[in-house]
């Protein structure tokens, strides 16, 4: 590891090249009812030992590579997607970093794509909260383009 925060190169390759990763489901309970409305999507991911590793240091490891940081971050929804609970809301979380990597905004961002397919429940998408001016445009930008799911 480079430091506390930071994964190594190195094992970060190794992360993404076996796949060291996989989601898990967090039910949103009513307060009233005590029934399960939503699920909350979480990625989860594992050193070469088993290991968990905070999703937090892996997703900050990976800003410096933000085509690395695409790449994970998709496979991710591809998994969160596709093993979620049927006919029951979903929340996933999105790295505004992630969604800008690939150049694209509307109709050609692989993000939007991929939500807009999904079609077993609603979907809601949070955004990563960052605090940077920058970012907080950016995220509006985002938001913007991730309206057209609700159309």
């Amino acid at each position: 590891m480079k430091s506390k925060d930071q994964l190594s190169s190195a094992t970060l390759i190794e992360l993404m090249e076996k796949q060291r990763f996989g989601v898990e489901y967090q039910p949103i309970i009513s307060i009233e009812s005590q029934e399960i409305y939503a699920y909350e999507c979480l990625s989860r991911f594992f050193d070469d030992k088993n290991i968990p590793i905070a999703p937090d240091i892996v997703y900050s490891s990976l800003h410096d590579s933000p085509l690395s940081l695409f790449q994970v971050e998709y496979q991710q929804k591809k998994l969160q997607l596709s093993y979620a609970p049927n006919n029951v809301d979903i929340f996933v979380n999105l790295d505004q970093d992630s969604y800008f990597s690939t150049g694209t905004l509307i109709d050609e961002n692989p993000f939007l794509k991929l939500f807009m397919d999904f079609e077993q429940s609603k979907i809601t998408v949070e955004l990563i909260e960052n605090s940077e001016i920058n970012d907080a445009i950016m995220s509006l930008s985002m938001i913007d383009n991730l309206s057209l799911l609700s159309r």
